[in-house]
């Protein structure tokens, strides 16, 4: 087919240009692997369409070198879209692309070898050009070749599609692209009568055209930003400047020969003078032009975003900050609603959160809802209309397609911070019924990236804030917190009555010392847990101290305090019942009530009446409740170990009387092995107060056997298994006796490991070493050899060196090495006298 000389030309020409721009716009662009994709496409296309032109324009060299290079951008084509493709879908395809490179690679070179297609021949004839050349057999393999590159695009796509969610109008102007360039290369070869044609570099500027509106879909670069860059701007002027000078030159040429040919010397210079004003002028124009068309919302937007930037640099209350964003949004794009969803990590939800503006309707989007799992995988926003052809919007349920129906949402964009999706904000329909353009989907983009950094400072802010309030053991607030609270609960309360509960674990050091300080750990953590559970939402709950805790009750009084407190004491029962321990563990807690303001004036005066009424619960037996009162109040003097003996010292010696009753051998080795351990544990080096509960232990130690059958008391032969089981009883006995006696429990620790040994093997809890409290270790080495030198009834006493040889000999198994050694040395150097009875 012949055609115009001009349109043989121009349409090369004007696709080359097409290409050269797109590919101007794209340098100012932010690069990345799809853009780096798209811009070696382009350069296959320049190479297409450029080589197309200047053969048709019989350029130097030759018609048939130009003819090659436009080859080599056709065979280059298929494979680049390839590698564009898999960087827009984000997918790896190593094997497909080294294969498809390879043999694209092979095709080039049999191109330069002239094995496709005969050197062209131009011809014009009447005012008409044509162009002949003759296709040889080998032209098959190329065409092959990029039938298979396309067939593995196709499925690329719908790989997206059905995996990644990716919504299938993203492909559409991809799809359209390939179809009007397989169309525009076809039908010249097929139809002879259009082989003269240049349809083919037509449909390549068109496909370039509809992938740069895919990327721009895609968000991958601004449009705006990029038509009226510098470089846009300076091709346009360049291309204006052209076409004016060659429609103008001859009647600018015409007017100066006629009005200065004095001056024809100079003309080519006042040429070139005018075209550079020219060019200086077009390219200002233009510049403002393309700022005023395109960029100057978008700058206004900009800088609604730094102020923003600025506010939310400034706090990092996060009601301040979601009022800010909300604010930003409303201010730059008016919507019927915006709705910011936050992440909840407790009930992993994400939920509506109220700034300072209110929002109109709650919503909670769970963390497997469809719309949160795909904006999980994506890093920007997307059109609400383009989220229903994904996979994600099949998978979802009536109610919560019905949802975003009500709300009108019409875009949805993601908060992410460090890969994580932290937040949603579901935008409905703007005011003006238009769709989100382009501009304002990245303004989005960006101010969700802007507000993700401010979310996260908020949130590592209130994550310190929370863990300077909390106690790091029980995760209860802490004793400053509640003082806080306290105080502002008294401020604002106008004269309501108002509650303090305070509870003091009793003989928590006791715990700790026979059951280890990871066992009261466990005991902090489960009581401050009770607590949580009975005192709900009714106040606020706190450590107060090492083994104390607080509770406020604003509009409680003491009655209803009272009933609280016997609800958490019925609590700790129940839980330590179901321990199943060999040897119960026992605890219990005393507390103190007090009441503003009937009982205290002031924030001070609660606590500090509160720390009475407690200190008198702890006086009067523990394990009880007391409500302070101006009238009771004032608390016992504070007596010491010694004191406290002495009070009891005629229920101690009335225990060992009803076991000397039943065994002599019993009593005496008591007072025995009280005196030995006393002088032990001096001598070991501990305080008075120590030595005085190591004596007070020894005289207890052995008081539960007044439990054990007298047949197995004075039996003179050897226990069987049951009776030895039996005799091991009386440790816990020994425990349950000396509960009673609450002034004394201190010395439990010491009766309960008399008879654990120092490699773990004793009983009745098997702890072994420094596990063993001290005092039951000194009163394991006198215990031990009291009973071998005295007379039993199944045995004779042993003598003394035989004794404390045998200590040497268990030292380290048996006895604690040191204490062992020590005592050995007392006895030998005349320091501890043995008893005889």
């Amino acid at each position: 087919m012949s055609i115009n000389p001009i349109l043989f030309s121009l349409i090369p020409g004007f696709a080359l240009l097409c290409n050269v721009f797109l590919l101007m716009t794209l340098l100012t662009a932010r690069k990345n692997k799809t853009i780096h994709s798209f811009m070696l496409l382009l350069g296959a296309f320049i190479l297409w369409t450029g080589g197309s032109l200047l053969l048709r324009l019989q350029f130097y060299p030759s018609p048939g070198f130009w003819n090659q290079i436009c080859l080599d951008g056709i065979i280059l084509v298929p494979w680049l879209y390839y590698l564009l493709t898999i960087n827009y879908l984000e997918i790896k395809g190593f094997f497909l692309k080294a294969l498809w490179g390879g043999g694209t690679a092979v095709m080039l070179v049999m191109n330069h070898l002239s094995l496709f297609l005969s050197e062209p021949v131009i011809s014009t004839e009447g005012g008409q050009t044509a162009m002949r050349y003759e296709t040889h057999l080998l032209i098959v393999l190329p065409v092959l070749l990029a039938i298979c590159i396309f067939i593995s695009i196709w499925r690329l796509m719908l790989t997206g599609l059905r995996r990644q969610g990716t919504p299938s109008t993203h492909f559409i102007p991809l799809l359209v692209g390939v179809g009007v360039m397989l169309v525009g290369n076809v039908l010249p070869v097929t139809t002879p009568v259009l082989n003269s044609l240049p349809l083919d570099t037509a449909a390549c500027a068109v496909n370039a055209c509809c992938i740069y509106y895919a990327f721009c879909k895609k968000r991958l670069f601004a449009l705006s930003r990029q038509i009226a860059s510098k470089g846009a701007a300076y091709f346009m002027t360049i291309s204006v400047s052209a076409l004016i000078l060659l429609a103008a030159l001859p009647t600018v040429q015409g007017f100066l020969s006629r009005h200065l040919p004095a001056l024809a010397a100079y003309h080519t210079v006042i040429i070139a003078v005018l075209l550079s004003i020219l060019v200086l002028l077009l390219y200002n124009l233009l510049s403002v032009l393309l700022n005023n068309v395109f960029v100057r919302d978008q700058i206004a937007r900009e800088d609604g975003l730094r102020a923003f930037s600025d506010a939310v640099g400034r706090t990092l209350r996060l009601d301040e900050i979601i009022d800010a964003f909300l604010e930003l949004l409303r201010g730059a794009i008016p919507t019927h609603g915006v709705y910011i969803c936050l992440y909840t990590p407790e009930d992993n939800c994400y939920r509506s959160a109220l700034g300072t503006s209110p929002i109109r309707r709650d919503v909670t989007l769970r963390g497997d809802h469809p719309l949160v799992m795909w904006l999980g995988k994506h890093s920007a926003g997307l059109h609400y209309t383009e989220f229903t052809h994904t996979s994600f919007y099949k998978s979802m349920w009536e109610t919560e397609k019905r949802l975003l129906r009500d709300l009108n949402i019409s875009y949805l964009l993601p908060i992410r911070c460090e890969g994580r999706l932290t937040g949603i904000v579901l935008l409905a329909e703007k005011e003006n019924h238009k769709p989100y353009c382009f501009e304002e989907t990245v303004f989005l983009d960006s101010a969700a990236s802007v507000v993700s950094i401010a979310l996260q400072n908020a949130s590592l802010y209130e994550t310190i804030r929370q863990e300077a309030q909390r106690d790091g053991l029980t995760g209860l607030y802490n004793r400053r917190y509640f003082t806080e609270q306290l105080q502002g609960e008294v401020r604002k309360n106008h004269g309501q009555v108002l509650s303090v509960i305070l509870l003091n674990l009793d003989n928590f050091r006791l715990y700790n010392e026979l059951y280890g300080t990871g066992a009261g750990d466990q005991v902090l953590q489960d009581f401050a847990g009770l607590l949580t559970q009975v005192i709900g939402t009714r106040g606020t709950v706190a450590r107060y101290g090492g083994k104390e805790f607080a509770v406020l009750l604003p509009f409680t009084d003491a009655a209803t305090a009272q009933g609280l407190t016997a609800r958490i004491r019925e609590g700790l029962h129940a839980h330590i019942s179901r321990t199943g321990e060999a040897v119960e563990k026992f605890l219990t807690f005393s507390a103190g009530v007090c009441t503003y303001p009937t009982a205290a004036r002031s924030a001070d005066e609660l606590l500090s009446y509160a720390n009475l009424a407690v200190f008198s619960s702890k006086q009067h037996g523990r394990n009880r409740t007391v409500a302070y009162s101006r009238s009771e109040a004032g608390v016992p003097p504070v007596r010491d170990k010694a004191d406290i003996a002495l009070e009891y010292t005629p229920t101690i010696y009335a225990l060992t009387a009803a076991i000397d009753a039943k065994d002599h051998y019993t009593f005496s080795h008591s007072q025995a092995v009280s005196e030995y351990a006393a002088a032990l544990a001096k001598a070991y080096g501990l305080d008075a107060e120590h030595v005085e509960t190591i004596r007070q232990a020894g005289l207890l130690h052995d008081i539960g056997k007044i439990g054990i059958p007298d047949a197995i008391l004075t039996k003179t032969g050897r226990l069987t298994d049951e009776e030895y089981a039996i005799i091991k009883q009386h440790v816990e006995r020994s425990i349950e006796m000396i509960r009673h006696l609450p002034s004394l429990t201190y010395v439990i620790p010491s009766v309960l490991g008399h008879h654990e040994r120092y490699d773990g093997k004793g009983y009745p809890r098997g702890i072994a070493g420094e596990q063993i409290p001290v005092g039951a270790r000194c009163l394991g080495v006198v215990d031990s050899f009291d009973a071998m030198v005295s007379r039993r009834s199944y045995k004779e006493p042993m003598p003394v060196a035989d004794a404390l040889q045998e200590i040497r000999r268990n030292l380290g198994t048996q006895f604690d090495p040191a204490l062992g050694a020590l005592f050995v040395q007392l006895v030998e150097s005349g320091a501890i006298e043995v008893m005889q009875y």
